[in-house]
């Protein structure tokens, strides 16, 4: 499952918890400069190694089209690495990344799986968007696209994909997108409520079918 910063924060602290839980303790007093790569940068020591340092960089990187933020720990030995020590030099002995998915909401996974259905939702989403463009119109008039909840859209293909023989459909089966308002007076509230509402008809493998949202 996507998770936000807050269980950033708890699996990197996690992961330095490992360490420290083996006997490695905190460095306070290695300086560095600032890395356009790393966001941020740790020192470890092993009190039975004198002249190693692990330092433990949180690193944005990319990668077979996807964006990571990867927690990498490399190794030190002091006799070889004096002053700065940089994120592309040391050894590597531990690693874990995680998929961003949003860097302006700050969501992030370490599930491929997850990335993938997140993408796939992504695309039918654009092509949803263009589709109700195109195809979408109320009292012969067009509808703000731009108003439309985004789980109202995401509901669309979530609905066609429960169809028996449509699970792996993606949006561009989408033939045709009729959106329309339905109202009704709520006597509670003492005013007129309207509800949003879609019919959708969409083909797949030479099978076709419709669905009513709303």
């Amino acid at each position: 499952m996507a998770f936000g910063i807050t269980e950033l924060n708890v699996r990197y602290s996690d992961f330095i918890k490992d360490y420290l839980n083996k006997g490695y303790v905190i460095s306070p007093l290695n300086i560095g400069n600032s890395f356009s790569s790393a966001v941020t940068y740790l020192d470890l020591i092993n009190p039975k190694e004198k002249n190693m340092t692990y330092r433990v960089w949180l690193k944005n990187t990319y990668s077979k089209g996807h964006d990571f933020l990867k927690i990498e720990v490399r190794q030190y030995d002091k006799k070889v690495y004096r002053g700065t020590l940089w994120p592309d030099e040391g050894t590597v002995v531990n690693e874990k990344s995680f998929f961003i998915i949003s860097k302006k909401k700050d969501v992030y996974t370490d599930d491929e799986d997850e990335v993938a259905r997140i993408n796939k939702c992504r695309s039918d989403r654009r092509t949803l968007h263009e589709s109700l463009e195109n195809l979408s119109y109320k009292n012969g008039r067009r509808l703000r696209i731009d108003k439309l909840p985004a789980d109202f859209i995401d509901n669309i293909m979530a609905r066609i994909n429960r169809v028996r023989g449509f699970k792996r459909a993606n949006a561009t089966c989408i033939n045709a997108v009729v959106l329309y308002k339905e109202s009704q007076y709520d006597w509670r509230r003492d005013e007129r409520v309207y509800r949003l509402k879609a019919q959708v008809s969409f083909s797949y493998n030479n099978k076709t079918a419709n669905i009513y949202l709303g």
